[in-house]
């Protein structure tokens, strides 16, 4: 990502308790980059938490918002439950657009 070999632009966080709102995952992550498409969706492994598909405006955010966030743990029944970042295989806004059926979710 550093030497701009690897210009991909979206990620998908996994471990987010079903409690944690779109509001709170986009101050959590909009401290570390700008990102212009955010959805949250239910795991499909697991039934107490989301999984949320974000998309950055610079492929060089990237890098912060890892390094911001992979140590981000949100306290669930009294256990501190990690988030992974991981990316998607779903790749860029007009992709997620189209698979999520929606305008930005937000974003402009």
């Amino acid at each position: 990502i550093v030497q701009g070999e690897d210009k991909r632009t979206t990620i998908l966080i996994k471990n987010i308790p079903k409690i944690i709102k779109k509001r709170e995952i986009r101050s959590m992550v909009g401290k570390y980059g700008n990102i212009n498409f955010l959805v949250i969706e239910p795991d499909p492994n697991s039934i107490y938490f989301n999984i949320a598909y974000l998309n950055v405006i610079n492929y060089k955010s990237i890098i912060a918002i890892y390094m911001g966030l992979r140590k981000h743990t949100f306290n669930y029944f009294n256990k501190d439950i990690l988030i992974k970042i991981y990316y998607s295989n779903i790749q860029g806004k007009e992709e997620l657009k189209k698979i999520f059926k929606v305008e930005n979710y937000g974003y402009k």
